[in-house]
């Protein structure tokens, strides 16, 4: 038995005392849980546009899905839901589309699809799509619908115009945590020869109505006719807004449009154009983030070069020059910014090996060089509609998910100001994943969502804790004593959001050997006889409960 009289480290002296004190029971591994079905199994879901997803800061989320038919109308597509509270899981799949009848007993509203969700730190959540009004003269309009924190769904509401002049079409939702939601789609004229285009947007605070909807184009675009082109926005605490959209000029120019919005004034700027070329080489989404500043960055794809563009928006100075940030890309790009305005972007590129490549602005520096956070090959992300297959949460951690063509659900993460950890496989049951979405809550609760469609279904996965230590080490010290020799192991790692992290476990071979508490110094020292060969590792625990994945001492 080790003497500690000979000890002077206080430190090793409390190695010693948290090993005596290691609890029998275990917490649960945080690597992806097994994937859940999500959707109802007897019903078969649209594959036209997938599932959307929104994870709060609680480790709460929320998917929306198009069934393709209901118990009362098997030939007409519903708007689903389903809500999962962390710790319990998900909800019963619950239509939250109107189920109103005509005068002929048919359905009011009909053809619905295209939506998007979002929901705040209240479980305060808002959903938007288009469908078709089903009574003369059959206009598109776009449909919304409020889930207020206890849970309960509001009336369908139409936002858009109600006019037969005009179709609703592409709306995106953004909500900030005071309950202020916007939402942006495009209306098209409905005359014959060259009918106009403009992006409008419709607001809604908490408790109150929707908005008038107001027209943020500079001037009438002219239609594409193409129907798949949604207008991204965000929105941040302020209730500060920037839209970016996809349009067309006249003589065959198409270009990406920008607007911002200041709360503080109560003021849309005009419409900026950010890029623009002959015919139409663009990503049909571009995609935007948004800081607590008011500084914004959109992105985009130029398919005339294969280049991912972006540029960046200073609140008070306005839009900065368009940059190149990545050659060879194979498809659209999406962005995220935590609330301090660090931007990560991903995107696929190089279409031969087709790996997923990622880019870094901090605060007031420029992007760094684009990165492989992908392994192999036959890699896609495509964030071409609703899905955001990128997510940060408010500490600036972030985590990415994406597919390949073995039919292989991906993620990686980046802790903050850290580099990407590798990849790891959240769903492997063969065939095709489509429309995949994450979202990532406070201390590391991370949740995906993807259509799997060879099953017509839903499908999620949670993983509970993505906090791994990183930068550990470890040395050895001998100490000799009367009666024996021993070896002082001294390990040291690092970590993020300290604030969420209860203890880290130790392991020698695989078998707990102790405990450092999160506010410590990040140090243990372990005492063994000198023959016991030791592999260590290091995982951390959450406060929700969650151990992380184990990570090896250098």
């Amino acid at each position: 038995m080790t003497n500690l009289k000979y000890l002077n480290s206080r430190r090793y002296a409390l190695g010693i005392f948290l090993s005596a004190l290691v609890s029998t029971l275990q917490p649960i591994h945080a690597t992806w849980q097994p994937a859940e079905i999500v959707s109802n199994p007897a019903i078969q879901i649209s594959h036209l546009n997938g599932p959307t997803l929104s994870v709060n800061p609680q480790g709460n989320a929320i998917a929306v899905w198009t069934d393709e038919g209901t118990s009362t109308f098997p030939n007409e597509s519903a708007i689903t839901s389903s809500f999962y509270t962390r710790g319990i899981g998900w909800s019963a799949p619950q239509v939250i589309s109107s189920l109103a009848l005509n005068p002929f007993d048919k359905p009011l509203y009909t053809a619905q699809g295209d939506h998007d969700v979002r929901m705040n730190s209240s479980n305060y959540a808002v959903v938007a799509w288009e469908g078709e009004y089903s009574d003369e003269p059959f206009p598109s309009v776009i449909f919304g619908t409020v889930r207020q924190s206890n849970g309960a769904w509001g009336p369908v509401e139409i936002l858009s115009e109600f006019n037969e002049d005009f179709l609703g079409k592409n709306p995106n939702v953004s909500v900030n945590d005071a309950g202020t939601a916007a939402v942006a789609y495009r209306k098209q004229d409905t005359a014959p020869d060259s009918p106009p285009e403009y992006t409008m947007v419709t607001t809604l605070p908490l408790g109150g109505t929707w908005s008038t909807p107001i027209s943020i184009s500079s001037a009438p675009e002219e239609a594409k006719g193409e129907g798949n082109s949604k207008p991204d926005i965000a929105i941040n605490s302020s209730g500060d807004l920037v839209v970016v959209w996809y349009r067309r000029f006249p003589s065959n120019i198409y270009g990406i449009d920008a607007a911002t919005y200041n709360a503080a004034t109560g003021t849309w700027s005009s419409s900026v154009t950010l890029d623009s070329i002959q015919g139409d080489n663009f990503g049909e989404n571009p995609k935007c983030a948004i800081d607590e500043k008011g500084n914004a960055v959109a992105i985009w794809l130029n398919y005339e070069n294969g280049t991912i563009r972006t540029a960046f928006f200073t609140k008070g100075s306005g839009w900065g020059p368009t940059l190149n940030l990545g050659n060879n890309a194979t498809d659209g790009p999406t962005v995220v910014m935590d609330p301090a305005g660090n931007a990560t972007a991903i995107w696929p590129g190089n279409a031969l090996t087709r790996v997923i490549f990622s880019a870094y602005k901090p605060i007031n520096g420029v992007w760094g060089a684009p990165e492989i956070i992908s392994t192999g090959a036959a890699n896609e992300v495509r964030p071409f509609q609703s899905q955001e297959p990128l997510a940060v949460s408010k500490q600036g951690n972030v985590i990415a998910v994406w597919n390949s063509d073995n039919g292989i659900l991906y993620s990686a993460y980046r802790l903050f100001n850290q580099p990407w950890q590798d990849p790891e496989i959240v769903f492997s049951l063969p065939n095709q994943v489509l429309y995949e979405s994450v979202g990532l809550a406070s201390c590391g609760f991370a949740v995906a969502l993807w259509d799997h469609s060879s099953t017509d279904t839903v499908r999620a996965a949670v993983n509970e804790n993505i906090l791994t230590p990183f930068n550990t080490s470890h040395r050895t010290c001998r100490q000799t004593f009367a009666s024996q020799r021993i070896l002082l192991n001294i390990l040291n790692w690092n970590t993020s959001s300290k604030c969420c992290i209860r203890k880290f476990n130790i392991y020698c071979n695989g078998k707990l050997i102790g405990h450092a508490p999160s506010r410590g110094p990040n140090q243990f020292i372990y005492t063994k006889d000198c023959k016991l060969n030791c592999n260590y590792t290091i995982t951390s625990i959450n406060i929700w409960g969650f151990e992380s994945d184990p990570v090896p001492f250098n």
